[in-house]
């Protein structure tokens, strides 16, 4: 594997990791502000919402960016 193949890894790893953390702690923090089971599930879904639509234009910025030398 590529030292690129294993940035690239790495880094979907992460991303993967900071969105799992928050369905875990979500309840406690649901519990916390005192808020409804309707309004947790708007939250999940603007996060996936706000991912999808942002996706396209970041994946384009990073493609015209290209790699540091």
């Amino acid at each position: 594997m590529s030292f690129e193949e294993i940035i690239h890894l790495s880094s979907l790893f992460i991303a993967y990791v900071g969105i799992g953390l928050v369905v875990p702690v979500m309840p406690s923090i649901a519990e916390e502000l005192s808020l409804s089971g309707a309004t947790v599930g708007y939250l999940y879904a603007s996060m996936a919402v706000a991912q999808l639509l942002a996706s396209p234009f970041t994946g384009s910025w990073v493609d015209t960016i290209g790699r540091k030398k």
